[in-house]
């Protein structure tokens, strides 16, 4: 009976997930890195304590307790931040490194990629756009990001504070959330939209200067069309008119003769 129990608990432990890097607690959340322009940068997560071989998932979750009888991974997690799976090594442990953008966790500031709920900064101001703000979100670690399971592992975080002068944009960590490279990455990828759009602006114009320039030609050959056509009806009514002042000249003269 010993026996089986000490292989209950056992399985039970191995079952049991843990984050190993970063660690923190509710009273000390971690605290996501950022670089000199305070966009909020990737870092490595680790985890232990999982059956080995399986996949284990990492997301952003809001600040709602996972022990409220109301919580949902699909309502109070944003699947959108998700990196790709990592597979448990024969250990049990797993890693999602910072180095691998595939691996990176969207860890974002502002309004979550699927519009779920906010994750602001201590001194952040509210957004006021009609969804739940939350300055103590958590990450969560997970074989099943749909389903509630006794097996999940939290990492409490918080968000520095915004630099002054900042406009609070929106911000990812990650690429995992194709939704967001970070604030850098969206002043990026902005350069490059309006680098783009300076080019079709010069394309567009550049087509239609040919355009222009055929429809003046086309005008042109118009108006001198026009302007020959306008000079051989005179011509041919002067002609006419030459014609009838000549015949009764010539008339008299025949019959004279």
């Amino acid at each position: 009976m010993a026996g089986g129990l000490f292989v209950m608990a056992t399985a039970s432990a191995a079952w049991a997930g843990s984050f190993t890097g970063p660690t923190a607690t509710a009273q000390h959340p971690y605290l996501v890195p950022v670089n000199a322009k305070g966009d909020l940068v990737p870092f490595t997560i680790t985890g232990t304590g999982w059956k080995p071989k399986t996949l284990v998932y990492i997301e952003v979750c809001d600040g709602v307790s996972p022990q409220s009888s109301s919580w949902m991974p699909t309502v109070d997690c944003d699947q959108v931040t998700e990196p790709a799976g990592a597979i448990s090594d024969a250990k049990g442990d797993v890693v999602f490194p910072a180095t691998n953008s595939n691996y990176q966790i969207g860890v974002f500031r502002g309004p979550s990629p699927q519009q779920l709920f906010n994750c602001l900064a201590p001194n952040q101001v509210d957004l006021h756009n009609g969804i739940p703000t939350f300055r103590d979100c958590e990450i969560r670690m997970t074989t099943n990001d749909t389903a509630v399971s006794s097996s999940d592992a939290f990492l409490p975080i918080v968000l520095p504070n915004l630099p002054a002068g900042s406009s609070g944009s929106s911000g990812s960590s990650g690429s995992s959330a194709t939704t967001a490279s970070g604030s850098a990455g969206q002043s990026a990828s902005g350069s490059g939209q309006a680098t783009a759009g300076a080019k079709s602006s010069t394309t567009g114009s550049s087509k239609k200067g040919p355009l222009a320039s055929t429809g003046a030609r086309i005008l042109l050959l118009l108006v001198v069309g026009l302007a020959l056509i306008l000079a051989g009806y005179i011509a041919v009514g002067s002609t006419r008119r030459r014609r009838r002042a000549v015949t009764p000249a010539e008339t008299s003269d025949s019959e004279q003769s």
